[in-house]
């Protein structure tokens, strides 16, 4: 997951944070297709609030007005993301 936080026009800051997760499938009576899919939506979800702590708490140590990521549905901007870039 990469978040990037930061001004419209130029501004005191620019903020890019990439988080990765890793999952491993170790029941193998799950099906393998659903257990990608599964991730595939989920990732952002589960990694969305150490984003969302660490722009934070950058901020507050910078004396910074404290700007937290605002809540999404993840699905929903996936799905956008996923029909524009079928458009290009």
């Amino acid at each position: 997951m990469n978040a990037k936080v930061h001004f419209k026009e130029e501004g005191p800051f620019f903020i890019e944070i990439t988080y990765e997760g890793k999952t491993e499938l170790l029941d193998e009576s799950i099906d393998k297709e659903e257990f990608e899919e599964y991730n595939y939506h989920s990732v952002v979800p589960l990694l969305l609030p150490y984003a969302r702590e660490c722009v934070a708490n950058l901020l507050s140590r910078m004396n910074f007005p404290i700007y937290t990521i605002p809540t999404v549905d993840v699905l929903e901007t996936m799905k956008q993301n996923m029909e524009k870039s079928k458009e290009e």
